[in-house]
């Protein structure tokens, strides 16, 4: 059933949108310097991932027959198309997989793969039995998350994407990683998906359909935070960093926790109802002539949103987006020299202060005389310029000291802090160079900061770790 095409321009603007939000996930930091979550945080966490997949449910109704729900043969034949896309989509997600430890993110196509595997035997029924399928899932999938807390499931401490590699090494990881313990299980995601294809089930050209998507998306949206806001109240024994960077709990409180990809019932409920917004508040604008042309790029955008998630993952893992100094030290250390060279006894040394900033996040600091300048002529501010300090940094391997550093200082906050996180109370390394500075009027002078990403600090912790025992 051909949709009209108020209805996709509609969709693919809310679709263009999802991609929006997950590409400023994926670029912008979590936090702030003072600790709070910054503007992409606070819009696009969690609800982008969600709005995705919900629309990808509303695509799936379209080829599905739209209102009319396919039967015999027709349902034969799109089945099939949806293993054949599953199987698609699922391989070039393994395929980017390889990237993950160059970009750092959790794609979603290898979870979109199994979604729209597990969807071929949803395709025969009703925008109502999809929205009680939708409605069970939202619940159920997070109490399995917290009933299986505790217990050893393959995966659980897996860091990174699956790739074709661990398909064929360890399939049953990957397996349980899709569904349970990864970072969009399907037993919560196929809520989303339900969902949209109960909504792409209905009359998507009507206004009043799109008010009430947009109505009943912002009442559940807002009764999840006031449920959170009042259970939460009652004695919660979770702490306020759990509020944006939780950690999965057995404690049942945890289904009440509101933070972004905690996947409790209110986070769920709370995104799919922000998704729902999204999608409704696209279809109403997209009746307006001059705001549905207006529109295009984003609609257009969303049209092509395998290509465009998929090369952003490239472009990311490239490092042209990367504004770290420091960000081609790897390539200095993949000198063949340094293969045969000892490292015990290479980095000595110890911390000279940790500073505790304006807010929550604690910084090393490590004093340095080196003298950058040519020996026998007066030092100047010249010498110790951001890009000169750079130079002597990767030099003298200071990176490799500020690594372990920020993994003793990860140490000892997560034991002293009992609401310690890494993403909140990391605040980087100084290295101060004395000879060049030269007081507030140059503050840039002699004074290098550089901030590692957590998870580098935290993978480097758990590697050293494993190499004690």
């Amino acid at each position: 059933m051909q949709a009209d095409p108020s209805r996709v321009v509609g969709v693919d603007v809310a679709r263009g949108l999802a991609l929006l939000g997950m590409f400023a996930v994926h670029i912008f930091p979590t936090f702030t310097r003072d600790g709070g979550p910054t503007t992409a945080t606070l819009l696009a966490g969690g609800r982008s991932a969600a709005t995705f997949v919900l629309v990808a449910g509303i695509g799936l109704a379209f080829v599905a027959g739209g209102r009319t729900v396919v039967r015999g043969a027709d349902r034969v034949g799109v089945s099939a198309g949806l293993v054949v896309r599953a199987a698609l989509i699922g391989s070039l997600g393994l395929l980017l997989g390889v990237f993950s430890e160059d970009n750092r993110i959790y794609g979603i196509l290898p979870y979109y793969g199994l979604f729209f595997l597990l969807a071929v035997p949803l395709i025969g029924l009703s925008a109502r039995a999809l929205a009680v399928v939708a409605a069970a899932l939202a619940v159920l999938g997070p109490v399995l998350l917290v009933a299986t807390a505790d217990v050893d499931l393959p995966g659980r401490e897996w860091n990174g994407d699956p790739t074709f590699g661990t398909l064929f090494d360890d399939p049953g990881t990957l397996l349980t990683t899709l569904v349970v313990t990864g970072e969009y299980p399907a037993v919560v995601y196929l809520a989303y998906l339900c969902a949209g294809m109960a909504i792409g089930r209905l009359d998507l050209g009507s206004r009043r359909l799109a008010w009430s998507i947009l109505g009943v998306g912002a009442g559940l949206a807002v009764t999840a935070e006031v449920v959170s806001a009042v259970v939460l109240r009652q004695r919660s024994p979770l702490t306020p960093a759990a509020i944006w960077q939780p950690e999965l709990s057995s404690s049942w409180w945890y289904l009440a926790l509101p933070a972004p990809h905690s996947h409790s019932i209110v986070d769920v409920v709370h995104v799919l109802g922000s998704a729902m917004v999204v999608v409704g508040a696209a279809l109403l604008v997209t009746r307006v002539a001059v705001a549905a042309w207006l529109l295009q790029p984003l609609a257009a955008a969303g049209s092509m949103a395998l290509t465009l998630y998929s090369t952003h993952l490239v472009v990311l893992a490239s490092g042209v987006l990367d504004d770290d100094p420091l960000a081609r030290y790897p390539d200095l250390l993949a000198d063949p020299a340094l293969a045969d060279q000892p490292l015990r006894g290479y980095l000595t040394g110890s911390i000279d202060a940790v500073l505790r900033l304006p807010g929550p996040r604690f910084a090393v600091v490590d004093y340095k005389t080196n003298w950058l300048g040519p020996y026998g002529e007066p030092l100047t501010s010249a010498h110790y310029t951001p890009e000169r300090l750079a130079e002597a940094m990767a030099d003298a391997h200071y990176p490799l000291q500020a690594l372990l550093y920020g993994v003793a200082l990860h140490r000892f906050l997560r034991w002293r802090l009992p609401d310690y996180s890494p993403e909140r109370h990391l605040g980087g390394t100084l290295y101060l160079f004395v000879r060049g500075m030269c007081g507030p009027a140059t503050p840039a002078s002699g004074v290098f900061g550089w901030a590692p990403r957590p998870a580098l600090t935290i993978a480097l912790s758990d590697l050293l770790h494993g190499a004690a025992r």
